[in-house]
């Protein structure tokens, strides 16, 4: 199964990612206002974005994410790729809670996030 990963590029749920924190982006927000969920994903071939990372204590990690839930939706949008994640929640607030459907083995779950803002130096957004 390792292999199926290094084929495909790990992608951090970039969420306003910025030059730093505290720092401006373009949509005028400042990078702490941001939200954070804190995992990383893949794509992955038959659609989707596979979870490869969850960081602990983070909303996702809080919310019962798990490495190896496949995302299917977010907040109402299908996902097919990592990139869709990034598109369904890059212009939420920190506070808000989201809808994210998974396949965890065989069987479809809807876990409930609330995001967090996005914490000074945190690897992933």
């Amino acid at each position: 199964m390792l292999a199926v990963f290094v084929a495909f590029a790990v992608t951090a749920i970039a969420i306003g990612a910025s030059s730093g924190p505290g720092s401006s982006t373009g949509s005028g927000l400042v990078a702490s206002q941001h939200a954070y969920l804190g995992l990383q994903v893949v794509d992955w071939p038959a659609g989707g974005a596979l979870v490869v990372n969850v960081e602990p204590g983070s909303p996702a990690a809080i919310s019962g994410l798990e490495t190896g839930d496949l995302l299917q939706e977010v907040n109402g949008r299908a996902i097919n790729a990592a990139a869709d994640v990034n598109a369904a929640v890059g212009s939420l607030r920190p506070g808000r809670q989201i809808s994210v459907q998974v396949v965890r083995g065989a069987f479809p779950y809807t876990i409930e996030v609330t995001l967090a803002p996005r914490p000074p130096g945190a690897l992933t957004p």
